[in-house]
C-alpha cells in the first residue's frame, strides 16, 4: 500500500523501469488512504492518521484522530476536510486543518454500509451497498445530513 502511495505522490517512482524501492514506512494494518500535497491520510483501525510525506524517504506522523465510530473503508480529502466511508457508521467528516489534531466533527448515516466514496466540489458520492449510490451535500459541515 505504501509503495502505491509513494508512486501516487512521486510519479517518477512508477516510471523507474518497473523497479520500486521502499523508501519509508509507518503505521500498521490499514484499509484506506488519500493524499493531498505534502500529506497522506491513512485509515488505521478506527483512527485516521495524518502524515507529512513531503520527503518520501522520511515519512513523519503528524497526528491522529481519537477513536472513530467505525473503520474507514475509503477516504477522500477536499480542502481542509477528510471524508470517510465508514461501514455501518456511514459518512464521517474529519477536520484536518490542524494536522497534529485531526477531529471527527460530524457525518451522515447511509441506508446500508458505506463502502466507498468520492468527494467532488460540494457533494460526497457514497457507495452504500444495498442502498445504492447516495449523493450527500457536504457544504454544510459539520452536519451534512439534518
Amino acid at each position: 500500500m505504501l509503495l502505491a502511495l509513494a508512486s501516487l505522490l512521486c510519479p517518477a517512482l512508477s516510471q523507474a523501469q518497473g523497479r520500486l524501492e521502499r523508501v519509508g514506512q509507518l503505521g500498521g494494518p490499514s484499509i484506506a488512504v488519500a493524499a493531498s500535497p505534502g500529506r497522506a491520510y491513512l485509515g488505521v483501525g478506527p483512527r485516521l492518521l495524518v502524515f507529512d510525506v513531503s520527503d518520501p524517504s522520511n515519512l513523519r506522523l503528524l497526528g491522529q484522530t481519537d477513536v472513530l465510530p467505525d473503520i474507514a473503508l475509503s477516504l477522500d480529502v477536499e480542502a481542509d476536510f477528510a471524508y470517510a466511508a465508514a461501514g455501518y457508521s456511514g459518512l464521517l467528516v474529519i477536520d484536518v486543518r490542524n494536522p497534529e489534531a485531526p477531529a471527527h466533527i460530524g457525518g451522515c448515516d447511509t441506508p446500508d454500509r458505506a463502502w466507498d466514496l468520492d468527494v467532488f466540489e460540494s457533494f460526497a458520492y457514497v457507495a452504500s451497498g444495498g442502498g445504492g449510490l447516495q449523493v450527500i451535500d457536504v457544504s454544510d459541515r459539520p452536519i451534512p445530513c439534518a
